[in-house]
Formats: structure tokens, C-alpha cells, sequence
């Protein structure tokens, strides 16, 4: 954005990733700023944070460290299992929990 007095207004009012006033590439001696576009103008961003969240993604692991005392998902469970099953839900939220019985 070129202009004398209404610089920052027209710049706040842009839908656009980054935007410079009065100069072509200032924002690239800033290597903290995000740099990059949106919408039409570009595909995600570079330096700064946001840049940082472009090579990342969430993932999570998880492993079975010991053997469970009920066999919760298990086709073979008894019905000794689901009794304790309640019994250990009632403990735990002091609800009257029940397991639906097919």
C-alpha cells in the first residue's frame, strides 16, 4: 500500500497475509513476521510461529503398558466381568451404572 496519510487504514482493512506500507518488501527484513498469503494469494506461511505450524502436524501414540484387570473389550468377557465392571463405575462416579446386556 502507497499512500500518505491513510497507510495503516487501508492496510487493517486488506484480506491479505502480510501487507507493507510504503515499501515493496519491508516485512522480509523482519524474519519473525509471518510471510506468506492467503486466500488466492498464497499457500501457508513461512518464519515466525505460523511458518513453524506449516511442518507440523498432531499425532498421538498410544501403548498398553499392563495387563488390564477387566477384559473390557473382549467378546469373551463374563458375566463375572460385568458385574465387576459396574461395580468399579459405581465406585468411580457414584452412579448407579449398568452395562447394557445384549
Amino acid at each position: 500500500v502507497f499512500s500518505k496519510d491513510r497507510g495503516m487504514e487501508l492496510a487493517e482493512r486488506m484480506r491479505s497475509g502480510m501487507t507493507a506500507i510504503n515499501g515493496i518488501i519491508s516485512f522480509a527484513a523482519i524474519p519473525n513476521l509471518p510471510f506468506g498469503g492467503i486466500g488466492e494469494s498464497g499457500f501457508g506461511r513461512i518464519h515466525g510461529p505460523d511458518g513453524l505450524k506449516e511442518f507440523t502436524y498432531a499425532k498421538a501414540i498410544a501403548r498398553q503398558r499392563f495387563k488390564p484387570v477387566l477384559a473390557l473389550t473382549s467378546f469373551t468377557r463374563t458375566e463375572k466381568a460385568d458385574g465387576q465392571l459396574a461395580k468399579m463405575l459405581t465406585m468411580l462416579h457414584g452412579r448407579g451404572s449398568t452395562i447394557a446386556k445384549d
